[in-house]
């Protein structure tokens, strides 16, 4: 008897994709909504090469489409939804299991549906972990709510208890879990930790704005972020849309913009699952400062300060505090 593994996936990560190509075989099978490489669909473009069989699920990932795009890109209508595809997604992936398929890999996020069904029961696992589990992350989003209760984000959703429960049993049955979270790794004695995927980059000169790279919210730091910027007089270039309240960025001069502008690229996020867009700053030489939550291991022009510690995130800016007088110099004139 031929035995052999099923890959169960979602959107595209380029470090379990990476992975994936090294370790599996020409008997296996992979699961993914949409072939995102023959329907020109980045978000799903995993390498489908080398597998026995792909399997694709088009309806569903058209279904979860249209309904993403009538919904706010905030809030607790939009985390119901997403939680309703997963769900719906991994029924219909385990569904398609053989009995043949004695070991599984599966997203992080397809895990605690697969795991209530009883699949993963007699069979061996891995998960591919994307970021804090659940209980983990309640109790960070519970602690900065505390912090800014005022904030219109911070406390919108959480996920049912159960759901919690269900994942924190299915990680600790997982034979591995592969990451590469600095911060998730730390979590599980079975971790594999997973380079991030780099890109070389041109090497950036130095702008003379502080870049926020991230939408404007709670979890995204941005409350410690304003009252540096007050305090130290700081210009702001954000690259996202304001999704706290509107006139949030009262007091702080701040303005839409890239990377290109950048003096230093500041994200003292409370969660942060992908830092993607950190990790092009380091790679064009650019200064970064980030939390542990941002999962970036230690490396050269890279500063960690403390989880929704002002105080430190000041200490760092105030290097930088010349470029908001040069600002207002120049406004002045």
């Amino acid at each position: 008897m031929v035995h052999r593994t099923a890959f169960m996936v979602d959107a595209l990560w380029p470090e379990f994709d990476t992975w994936i190509t090294a370790h599996k075989s020409p008997r296996d099978t992979l699961m993914l909504p949409l072939d995102g490489l023959r329907h020109d669909r980045p978000q799903y473009a995993w390498n489908t090469d080398g597998f026995g069989k792909v399997a694709t699920f088009p309806i569903l990932a058209l279904w979860r489409s249209l309904v993403s795009r009538r919904l706010s890109s905030q809030g607790a209508a939009r985390q119901m939804s997403t939680l309703a595809f997963r769900k719906r997604l991994a029924h219909r992936y385990v569904d398609s299991l053989s009995y043949l398929d004695e070991h599984v890999v599966v997203v992080q996020d397809l895990l605690l549906y697969v795991w209530e069904t009883g699949a993963l029961q007699g069979r061996t696992f891995d998960v591919l972990m994307t970021g804090p589990t659940l209980s983990e992350l309640h109790t960070v989003l519970d602690d900065a709510y505390a912090h800014h209760p005022e904030s219109a984000t911070l406390g919108d959703f959480r996920a049912p208890v159960g759901l919690a429960a269900s994942e924190m049993q299915a990680l600790q049955k997982a034979r591995q879990i592969l990451t590469p979270h600095a911060n998730v790794a730390g979590g599980f004695a079975q971790t594999v930790r997973l380079p991030w995927a780099r890109r070389v980059s041109a090497r950036a000169s130095p702008g003379r704005r502080i870049v926020f790279p991230a939408p404007t919210l709670g979890r995204k730091g941005a409350y410690e972020l304003r009252t540096c910027a007050r305090e130290l007089g700081l210009p702001l270039t954000l690259m996202g849309p304001v999704l706290e309240s509107r006139n949030f960025w009262d007091g702080v001069e701040v303005q839409m913009g890239t990377m290109i502008e950048a003096a230093v690229v500041v994200l003292p996020a409370w969660v942060e699952v992908r830092p993607t867009t950190l990790l092009a700053a380091l790679d064009a030489g650019l200064p970064v400062i980030a939390t542990p939550a941002c999962g970036l291991p230690p490396q050269p022009n890279l500063t960690i300060v403390p989880t929704g510690d002002v105080a430190a995130l000041i200490d760092a800016l105030r290097p930088y505090a010349s470029i908001g007088r040069a600002t207002m110099r120049r406004n002045c004139q």
